[in-house]
């Protein structure tokens, strides 16, 4: 049985992923267990009127969520469990 290791990827491109080139802040994988979760850190500050739809939070997170989700499908599609948080 092979050993069974997570791997931590600092600001690299994603292992096995054939799209763009996007370089997460934090990619963690463990190749055995075909198990990875990716995150990218981002700082905000409020900035929109108190009636604004969406906080800058909320913003941050969808835009996050919509350029890392490629990655996430593509390698689910490929049989790893995998996530964006």
């Amino acid at each position: 049985r092979a050993k069974s290791t997570t791997e931590l990827r600092l600001n690299q491109t994603v292992p096995k992923y054939t799209g763009a080139a996007l370089r997460p802040d934090i990619v963690l994988r463990n190749e055995a267990a075909k198990t990875m979760v990716i995150a990218d850190l981002a700082v905000t500050f409020e900035d929109h009127a108190a009636r604004a739809r969406h906080s800058s939070l909320q913003l941050s997170h969808d835009h996050k969520t919509l350029v890392y989700q490629p990655i996430v499908a593509e390698m689910r599609h490929k049989g790893w469990r995998s996530g964006y948080g």
